[in-house]
């Protein structure tokens, strides 16, 4: 404002048609009022003092405001702004490297009944190997590090949780924030999230989802961690808000519904799903087929880096995601307005829990489909090394 020449000040006001970029900068800010003040203080030579002490540092809070607000909320919307064109091969590399780090590996530990209690022959690994863990895939969704993922890998018996982000060289734990089992979906937090400040993703525009939309998910298939996968989205999205009555065959639905597409009598594990849950229904995902969880909580995102799913569920070699909208409700619920109402959500959580649901049974884990064979002393010696290396 120094540069500004003195017959800018007409009569008390401000002529616009003089001001240059950072005048209308200040004015914006700070008012004409303040700006007059310190116009006439300079064009009479004397010092404004404080008065242009503070204007600067409102502007250097702004730039820090912005530039923070950048590192933190993570897309891919500057790079690629476009939803209907594809990624290019190394827009791909770059999208994989920035998305990765909202990303997280969650393992969760259960209690010992799973050697011979309700888990028996479910969370079984080969022969006489008993599983006591199960892990899978969540995304970072706000700055304190709350991590969006799904029900299933939180079930009622579990005794720990914990998380590993991609460049992490140990897990950290985590505690249950919020679980509903009919929509499996569940929030976790960090133990220590007091200063916590993490990368976080984004939800998406619902409208934009459509077919042939090419999606895109790091998940950890296999235990083969921050895999890339890419597939195309297969029928329209349309949500007219009806639950079906039965397992539709002389109709064409114009959405994706779990009530369209488990048929109780057939998929015994997914029908403790609500009939309206929407889902997104994906083609190509072939990295996450006969997922064994690893890759369920994994986030479906569009080209430019928004969150628009949470992978569920497979049948049949098609992918099938939770879709945002329900996401984005069920944050709000649990997430949202608990951080508004400044109330804990370890406390708000276990009251939740405590409360029965009706007509709810517990989610279970996906049947294998593969077959299994004996494993080898060296394999098994291996399997042991390599266990928690995801």
């Amino acid at each position: 404002m120094a540069s500004c020449p003195e017959n800018l000040i007409l009569e008390d006001k401000i002529d616009l048609t003089r001001c240059s970029c950072t005048d209308f900068v200040l004015i914006s800010l700070i008012g004409h009022e303040t700006v007059l003040v310190i116009e006439a203080a300079l064009t009479k030579g004397e010092d404004p003092g404080c008065l242009w002490v503070a204007v600067h540092l409102l502007l250097l809070l702004l730039h820090l405001s912005l530039v923070l607000h950048d590192v933190m909320e993570v897309t891919f919307e500057e790079e690629f702004p476009d939803f209907d064109v594809r990624l290019s091969p190394q827009l791909r590399k770059q999208f994989y490297e920035k998305l990765k780090h909202l990303v997280v590996v969650i393992d969760t530990k259960l209690e010992d009944e799973t050697k011979n209690g309700i888990w028996d022959d479910r969370y079984t690994l080969e022969e006489e190997d008993e599983e006591k863990f199960i892990r899978g895939t969540g995304v970072i969704m706000n700055s304190r590090g709350f991590i969006l993922t799904c029900a299933q890998l939180i079930p009622p018996n579990f005794s720990k949780i914990q998380f590993r982000r991609v460049n992490d060289e140990s897990f950290s734990e985590c505690v249950l924030v919020a679980r509903k089992a009919d929509l499996d979906l569940a929030v976790v937090r960090p133990v220590k999230d007091e200063g916590v400040v993490s990368d976080f993703g984004k939800f998406g525009f619902r409208e934009f989802i459509d077919v042939g939309m090419e999606v895109f998910s790091i998940a950890h298939p296999r235990d083969l961690c921050y895999s890339l996968v890419i597939g195309q989205v297969t029928v329209p999205c349309l949500y007219d808000g009806t639950a079906p009555s039965d397992y539709p065959r002389d109709q064409t639905p114009s959405s994706r519904l779990v009530g369209f597409v488990v048929d109780d009598k057939l998929d015994d594990e997914l029908k403790h799903l609500a009939k309206d849950l929407q889902l997104i229904q994906i083609n190509n995902f072939h990295g996450t087929n006969n997922l064994e969880r690893t890759s369920f909580g994994a986030p479906v995102f569009d080209s430019r880096g928004r969150v628009i799913g949470l992978n569920t569920f497979v049948l049949e070699e098609m992918d099938f995601a939770i879709h945002m909208s329900v996401l984005e409700k069920f944050w709000k619920e649990n997430v949202s307005e608990l951080q508004e109402n400044g109330s804990d959500p370890q406390e708000s959580v276990s009251e939740h829990l405590s409360k029965p649901q009706e007509n709810v049974s517990e989610p279970q884990p996906p049947k294998r489909k593969r077959r299994k064979r004996k494993r080898s002393k060296a394999e098994k010696q291996r399997g042991n090394l390599e266990a928690g290396s995801c």
